[in-house]
This record gives structure tokens, sequence and C-alpha cells, in this order.
């Protein structure tokens, strides 16, 4: 009789602490966004959709992420904004990403790039820069510091 009666009082215990919130799917990550004055990213420079992606250990799959540099290309340039527009020239805004106290800037957001989005980068001193070219998907750093020059502003 002690044996059913412990197997009725421990098997809901069993089931509750088998079914915790900590156990999420890549689907089910918790959102993750890069903010002013963060630390909490790492690897400045580096692609981080190699790992951050489905299957690439990190957590969260990241949808835009990448680095900014100052304007000496080696440091980097933390504390700013990275837009993504619509249009070339800024207007019509569609993501607005701070850029963190490392310099990284990173979403797990969806993104719609559609036909291309726009990038621009406002540093903490208000200088804008812009980027000619209308970009598909947000792995920043797959080019830049790659086969092209690494994102610098003042």
């Amino acid at each position: 009789m002690k044996v059913l009666v412990m197997f009725v009082v421990c098997l809901p215990l069993l089931w509750i602490t088998s079914c915790s919130d900590s156990e999420t799917t890549e689907n089910e990550e918790a959102f993750l966004q890069s903010s002013t004055y963060g630390s909490k990213s790492h690897n400045t420079g580096s692609d981080c959709m190699q790992c951050h992606k489905k299957g690439g250990g990190a957590k969260g799959i990241f949808t835009v992420a990448g680095s900014v540099y100052q304007l000496d290309k080696s440091r980097p340039n933390p504390n700013g904004l990275v837009f993504l527009s619509a249009l070339a020239n800024g207007r019509e805004q569609e993501v607005q990403l701070n850029v963190d106290g490392l310099g990284n800037f990173y979403t797990t957001e969806t993104v719609a790039f559609g036909k291309g989005l726009y990038p621009q980068h406002k540093s903490s001193k208000d200088t804008i820069r812009y980027m000619n070219d209308a970009i598909t998907n947000g792995s920043c750093n797959s080019c830049h510091g790659r086969t092209t020059d690494v994102i610098y502003n003042y």
C-alpha cells in the first residue's frame, strides 16, 4: 500500500519537473537583440551567422548581425545604431538595431528583406554612413572584413 501511495504522489512531480520552461527548441528560443552599452556579444569582426544559425550550435538564430569599427578600421565603434531601410536615402526605416558596447549588432527578429534593404550606420557621434547597395540577407560580416572593407564610421 505504501508503494502505491508513493507512486501516486511522485508521478505528478515527475511529470511537472520533466516539462520545464528551460527546454526550448531552436524555433522557440528567446528573442535576442543587441543593446546600447551591452557587452553580451563576442568575436567582433567574425561572421556571426557561422554559429548563430539553425544547427550552428550558438544560442539564437540571427537574421541580421555584424560589427562596426571606428575610422581607423581596427577598433570597435560602440553604441551607435544600424538601420535597414526600404529606400537608399534612409527613409522608410524597416529595422533599427542598437550597436552594443563591443561594436556588434544582432537580432533574432524576423526581417523581411524582399527585393533588398539599404543599411546605414549612425555613430554615437551622430555621423551617418550609407551603403549604396541593397542587401537581401543580414550576414554582414560574411562580406565585410572578407571580400569588402569592414563597416566603419567616425
